[in-house]
């Protein structure tokens, strides 16, 4: 009996640290900060040397230091091809990013969309149209395309906005998040087969900010992770809390500045609030604009 005992407490002990209360370890984490000049750093173990191309630049964030990219082709942060990011079978990749504007409607070639985050041309590629639309690619050989599509809508200008998405052999399916909400969720390739996720390998150098020689973003990008497991909700939501209290921190300040202190208050209340979610943050941030968008020195949602 005894013997039975101790192996339920050692199976809940197991459930503990592997459950929604664990830690949980980014394979790649930069807040591009970290060495001189072009250097930025990913945090992570066994962490990648990584250099800002011509066309970005460090810049001052409500989270720390975030990059500023002006549109420029292959603008951006590279970090090398790694066995670590060669996550064939499981991941998620979060970003933080803030646009000016929309890419313009109408717009032609590299123009036409700007870019968040690449592995190569085919792989991990998340873009953004002049609809405020985000579309994420995976894709198997045998040109089987796993395509993440958000809508319409999902991005506007002039607020951060946060972006998450899974690929999960084990689970059979892959998911986007935009600011917490579940914007698309699918079980097979768009094309052809039809077939379920499948391990995809990948070995090429990760671009923050651009595809290769394509879709150059045009914005600020910061705080990028990449998991070696697809993340649920309210994994993304813990992860991600640190920042989302920044961001309340640094809009409270504004507001107060503003003359707005009962929008400051309720901007600390939330940042204050345990169970912070990525879903509050968006009407948070509008009411903001709403209120401070229009006075003078304030500059709603920007570093």
């Amino acid at each position: 009996m005894m013997k039975k005992t101790l192996l339920l407490l050692a199976a809940s002990v197991s459930c503990v640290l592997h459950g929604a209360d664990a830690p949980l370890k980014p394979v790649f984490e930069s807040d591009f900060e970290g060495g001189g000049g072009n250097a930025v750093s990913d945090r992570a173990a066994s962490p990648l040397a990584g250099e800002l191309r011509p066309g970005a630049v460090k810049t001052e964030s409500p989270f720390g230091t975030a990059i500023r990219l002006e549109g420029r082709i292959n603008n951006g942060a590279r970090y090398p091809a790694s066995s670590k990011l060669n996550l064939k079978s499981e991941f998620t990749v979060s970003v933080w990013f803030r646009l000016d504007a929309l890419p313009a409607s109408g717009a032609k070639g590299a123009g036409r969309s700007y870019t968040l985050l690449s592995l190569g041309n085919e792989n991990w590629r998340a873009c953004i149209d002049a609809a405020g639309r985000i579309s994420v690619q995976n894709t198997a050989p045998g040109k089987e395309f796993f395509i993440w599509n958000s809508g319409p809508g999902a991005v506007s200008a002039g607020r951060w906005s946060h972006v998450a998405y899974t690929y999960s052999v084990s689970k059979g399916e892959y998911a986007l998040f935009v600011d917490g909400v579940l914007k698309s969720v699918r079980k097979t390739s768009v094309d052809k087969k039809k077939i379920p996720p499948v391990p995809i390998e990948n070995f090429s150098p990760l671009l923050i900010g651009s595809m290769p020689d394509y879709f150059p973003m045009k914005g600020e990008i910061a705080c990028v992770r990449i998991y070696d497991r697809a993340l649920s909700p309210q994994e993304l939501d813990g992860a991600e809390r640190d920042r989302m209290r920044k961001l309340l921190s640094f809009l409270a300040s504004d507001a107060e500045k503003s003359g707005e202190t009962s929008l400051a208050g309720l901007l600390r209340k939330n940042a204050a609030d345990p169970s912070l979610s990525l879903k509050s943050l968006q009407d948070l941030q509008k009411e903001h604009q709403s209120r401070c968008g229009g006075k003078k020195g304030t500059a709603p949602g920007k570093a």
